[in-house]
């Protein structure tokens, strides 16, 4: 078409998307505008009314004001690949002069929205679940694929089946990808009007797994957390007669497949061609290589070691001194009447807090080298328990530099509930554990050599002659107490022919043994560099991802007690058993975010803004521009149309990219799956102590 071209846009209205079209040859379009989320699509209609000359028509005649407010608009010419979709939402009036009585004169202008309006009307305040029958409403929202822990993997909270298009809220322990969300949203809370659908690359949101909480949210804003751009991915919404389409798009120029996931790119790619043409009245390129990288470290949390110490390898040492224990065997000045009394004088004296971590606390060595074994006489190989972390996420059997002062030991255990680690093929098969159960971290394991050589839990000896201990993780050194009532329980081999108690020593301190938890100073990383020519002033990006873990625990690592009270050792996950195991890794994912932060990150892009002389489709929002070619010169673009505008009245059509930072941290996180089913179903009746307790004796 010719610059100044005459062509008719036409319009229509109707009250309920059901109705018929209302041709409005009085409704003239000014401008319109589309584009990709977080953008709302609007436009400006106007209405000349009163005594006048339409614009198609030939004499005057009188032209009421229109009463169309919240009714649907259509705005389009086909042949020049003009339409927009909307609800007329505002108007306002510019009254013109007319006698008293006669007939109003005057302007009304009409402000239209796009689609997306709708869905940003409709609120996230219920949830479809089910509990065995059909899933119906509740009056509450529920929050995709609940945690179960801190620091565990996701809960499964999805049915097995869909229902009426989408699946629900239920115990069946699916995960819900970004898909089944965005599915349920538009089945179960799709606002009246169009019929909605997905479209576009749906099937890559099906690699895309995540804690949603998106209560009180709109269905807008629900879409763009789960559709987002700062995932790699964005999201218009196209429209029909009949149908809104909810349309997903990559904002990657080049397919990353890794991990055997393939996240796919842009489906439009288009060059723009600027060669002798008359129609373009501008088309500034705009390139900015600041926030390109040469290398990607994609971090992830402190890693989670789990090992055993003991005494008798001087992995675990007193963490009392000898003066103290002296004082505390033989209270000095204490004297009585009778034996009786002297034992209640001594036993007084011994319970002041300045005693209390006598027989009681035990710690780290201070300088403790981080190489473990089993923790008791018979010979056990001496492997670190702080390995080295490699750039693609792997654990180095060499210790890593550690920096020691002031590092507590951690509450849990990086150990689930129900998992029989002892034995091979752990995780145990989900099929055979209860449907209902939410698995949890194990507690820190102390246990004690009995005289018969029989090891027992300090917190459930199951002896009748002494009172079971609790253990306490101390908050501000790597060490824990063992608090027995008294704490001399624990002090046989130590105790004197002079010392008086009511309690004769039954256990020895210096049989200790412990299965504790430590953060490491090496953190869960994978880093990637890009090819070719780096400047002198390399450039790193490094992205956090503190979800992301990794659990470790060295051989020989004691996990529970058979019922004969014998030490059973940790296997390694697959054949042949022997070396370390990796209890979770998220080192797959923090690839992923690596490739595709490097794909992203690892290249030169640029905005460019294109006006032209004619109304055309142009590109539309979502389509990758991948560069504008300009004589003999071609520009690099590689961003996303993010809006495009047309000015009826001066017969343009303005398209302009964006290229956002990508948020990669969030791209392609598929935490490891936590079957909710994770406890077996001897312990799903007991409560927590219970549970542990069973755990342990398993």
């Amino acid at each position: 078409m010719s610059i100044g071209q005459n062509i008719a846009i036409d319009v229509h209205t109707r009250a309920a998307w059901a109705d018929a079209w209302t041709a409005r040859a009085t409704l003239e379009p000014v401008r319109a505008s589309a584009g990709v989320a977080p953008t709302i699509g609007e436009a400006v209609l106007q209405h000349r009314y009163g005594n006048i000359k339409p614009p198609t028509g030939s004499a005057f005649s009188v032209v009421a004001p229109l009463d169309i407010v919240n009714h649907y608009a259509r705005i389009r010419n086909l042949s020049a690949g003009v339409e927009w979709y909307g609800v007329l939402a505002q108007e306002s009036h510019d009254l013109r002069g007319c006698a008293a009585g006669a007939t109003p004169v005057g302007m009304q202008t009409f402000e239209a929205v796009g689609l997306e309006h709708l869905l940003d009307r409709v609120h996230v305040d219920r949830a479809w679940a089910s509990n065995g029958g059909e899933p119906q409403a509740v009056n509450r929202t529920v929050v995709f694929n609940q945690r179960a822990a801190r620091a565990a993997g996701l809960l499964g909270n999805r049915s097995a089946e869909k229902h009426s298009g989408c699946y629900y809220f239920n115990r069946d322990g699916h995960l819900w990808s970004a898909r089944d969300v965005c599915e349920y949203l538009l089945v179960c809370m799709a606002p009246v009007g169009p019929a909605w659908a997905l479209g576009g690359l749906v099937d890559d949101l099906e690699q895309m797994y995540d804690v949603w909480d998106l209560d009180g949210m709109t269905l807008w804003q629900a879409f763009q957390r789960l559709i987002d751009r700062r995932r790699g991915y964005g999201f218009r919404v196209d429209a029909t007669d009949t149908t809104a389409t909810i349309t997903v798009f990559s904002v990657l120029d080049e397919d990353v497949i890794v991990n055997g996931s393939t996240f796919h790119a842009n489906a439009a790619p288009l060059e723009l061609v600027s060669d002798d043409d008359p129609l373009i009245a501008s088309a500034p390129v705009i390139l900015d290589q600041s926030a390109m990288y040469d290398r990607i470290r994609v971090r992830g949390a402190r890693v989670k070691s789990v090992f055993t110490v003991s005494v008798y390898d001087e992995t675990l040492v007193k963490g009392w001194t000898n003066a103290d224990e002296a004082e505390y065997v033989n209270p000095t000045g204490i004297t009585g009447a009778t034996y009786a009394e002297q034992m209640r004088r001594q036993d007084d004296a011994r319970a002041v807090p300045r005693l209390s971590r006598v027989f009681s606390v035990f710690r780290l060595p201070p300088q403790f080298d981080w190489f473990v074994g089993g923790g008791t006489e018979i010979e056990q190989p001496m492997t670190t328990a702080n390995p080295e972390i490699d750039d693609d996420g792997e654990p180095v059997a060499v210790s890593a530099p550690a920096y020691d002062y002031g590092r507590p030991l951690l509450p849990n255990l990086p150990l689930m509930e129900g998992i029989a680690y002892h034995t091979n093929g752990w995780p145990t098969d989900p099929n055979a554990l209860p449907e209902s159960g939410e698995p949890a971290q194990l507690k820190p394991l102390v246990l004690v050599l009995d005289t018969s050589g029989k090891w027992r839990r300090v917190d459930d000896l199951h002896d009748s002659s002494y009172p079971d201990a609790t253990v306490e993780m101390l908050p501000q050194e790597a060490a824990f107490a063992v608090r027995f009532r008294p704490a001399h329980i624990l002090a046989r081999g130590s105790w004197n022919a002079d010392a008086r108690s009511y309690w004769i020593p039954g256990y020895s301190w210096t049989d200790l043994l412990a299965t504790i938890a430590v953060e490491t100073d090496e953190h869960l990383q994978v880093v990637v560099e890009r090819d070719g020519d780096v400047p002198d002033f390399p450039r790193e990006l490094l992205i956090d991802v503190p979800d992301a873990e990794l659990w470790y625990a060295p051989q020989n690592t004691v996990v529970g007690l058979s019922p004969s009270g014998e030490l059973r050792r940790i296997v390694a996950e697959h054949p042949p058993h022997t070396g370390p195991a990796i209890l979770r890794s998220d080192a797959a994912q923090l690839r992923i975010v690596a490739q595709l932060a490097l794909q992203w990150y690892g290249r030169p892009r640029a905005a460019v803004s294109m006006t032209r002389r004619e109304l055309t489709a142009l590109a539309a929002p979502g389509t990758l521009i991948t560069g504008i070619r300009h004589g003999s010169a071609t520009h690099t673009v590689n961003s996303v149309v993010s809006a495009r505008a047309w000015d009826f009245a001066a017969r343009t059509t303005t398209i302009r990219t964006g290229w956002w930072d990508l948020d990669a941290r969030t791209v392609g996180m598929s935490p490891r799956i936590v079957d909710p089913r994770r406890l077996s179903r001897l312990v799903d009746s007991l409560d927590r102590t219970q549970r542990q307790e069973a755990q342990w004796h398993a």
